[in-house]
């Protein structure tokens, strides 16, 4: 396995770095998060980026294209000039009744960052659920042709979905999802607002999702690929400890 991201959430400055420093007390490893732009919370994902700069390695904030207008794109300069990114990840982005956004499609904001930022590595997004797999996979070519360098998931709960997508994109560069479900009510969630289909034997608990996570592991290193955590409703420290036990794969990358 090559490379491990955490994903954090936005929060403010102090919050975000006191996370992160009991993720790195614990894991010193770990040294690159991905964080998403949650619209509903005050820090966007550049900022909080920002305040985890000085102590990773690598910083990737989630750009939602929505937001951009790519004939006035002042924002993205300023953005860019005083972050100094070197790694983007570029999503279409959910659009809100009452909030301004633009008809920036996904693909035009690759093909503008591969332009203007040559040397700025950019990632765009899989979801294996929201379609069937030929619709998402054509989706997944069109961000190949237009110049992507590799890809994130949205979180797999299925070792044979994940499989065939690893092995579709074998010669590929993506980070693989892995976020755990740990109540009906989440379970619920994730079926209704993104399509989820759980397998027969799925438990919405931590003992179940770290058992999953560990098997999605050995096949993910079995190509060499990349990984990413998604915990949302658990503690990074939690969700990986409940992992390593598991997974000498993980507890070797780790410690």
């Amino acid at each position: 396995m090559t490379k491990i991201s955490i994903e954090l959430v936005p929060h403010a400055a102090e919050e975000i770095t006191s996370e992160l420093s009991g993720i790195q007390a614990a894991f010193p490893k770990v040294n690159t998060v991905n964080i998403p732009d949650i619209v509903r919370l005050p820090t966007r994902s550049w900022e909080a980026c920002g305040y985890c700069a000085p102590m990773l390695e690598r910083d990737i904030p989630h750009l939602r294209a929505c937001d951009f207008d790519l004939n006035q794109p002042q924002l993205i300069s300023d953005i860019m000039e005083k972050y100094n990114f070197s790694e983007v990840l570029l999503v279409g982005g959910d659009i809100f009744e009452g909030r301004e956004h633009f008809e920036t499609t996904t693909t035009d904001f690759i093909k503008f960052f591969k332009e203007h930022y040559k040397t700025v590595k950019v990632y765009g997004a899989i979801d294996p659920y929201r379609s069937d797999f030929e619709s998402e996979m054509s989706y997944v070519h069109e961000k190949i042709d237009a110049g992507i360098d590799g890809f994130f998931t949205q979180p797999f709960f299925d070792l044979g979905l994940l499989s065939k997508w690893i092995k579709a994109l074998k010669d590929h560069t993506v980070y693989w999802g892995l976020s755990p479900v740990l109540s009906e009510k989440s379970q619920a969630y994730w079926e209704k607002r993104n399509l989820v289909n759980f397998p027969k034997n799925f438990e919405p608990n931590l003992e179940w999702n770290a058992q999953f996570a560990a098997d999605a592991i050995q096949i993910i290193d079995q190509f060499n690929s990349c990984l990413y955590f998604m915990p949302i409703r658990i503690p990074v420290v939690d969700y990986l400890n409940a992992i390593i036990p598991k997974s000498k794969i993980l507890k070797d990358l780790l410690s």
